[in-house]
C-alpha cells in the first residue's frame, strides 16, 4: 500500500469547489477580548493542528487564523463557543492575505 504524505496544517490535497487541489489555508480574522487572547491562544495550542494562530495587531487584540479546509468545521465550533462566552467579540473569513493572484 502507498503511503501518502502527511498533510501539513497549511496545506491540504482535498479539492476546492472548482474542482483543483487547494495547497492553502482558510483566512479567518476575530477581535479577541484583549484579557482573554491567552486562552484562544493556549485552547488552539491544546487543540492539534485545527488552526494556527497569530496576532495581526496587538493594540486591537485582532488576531488571524489558518485553517486547514478540512478542519473548518472544528474550527467553526470552537469560534461560535468562544463567541456565545464573550472571548470573542467578532471574526469573519476572508480571503488568505498570502496567496498571490
Amino acid at each position: 500500500m502507498k503511503q501518502s504524505k502527511p498533510c501539513l496544517p497549511y496545506e491540504t490535497s482535498s479539492k476546492d469547489a472548482s474542482g483543483s487541489n487547494n495547497l492553502f489555508s482558510l483566512y479567518f480574522q476575530a477581535h479577541v477580548k484583549k484579557e482573554l487572547c491567552w486562552m484562544v491562544s493556549a485552547t488552539l495550542k491544546y487543540v492539534d493542528h485545527v488552526a494556527f494562530d497569530r496576532t495581526l495587531d496587538k493594540n486591537e487584540s485582532l488576531f488571524e487564523f489558518f485553517v486547514s479546509p478540512d478542519l473548518e468545521g472544528d474550527f467553526l465550533d470552537m469560534m461560535h463557543k468562544f463567541v456565545k462566552h464573550g472571548i470573542i467579540l467578532e471574526f469573519k473569513k476572508i480571503p488568505n492575505r498570502f496567496v498571490l493572484t
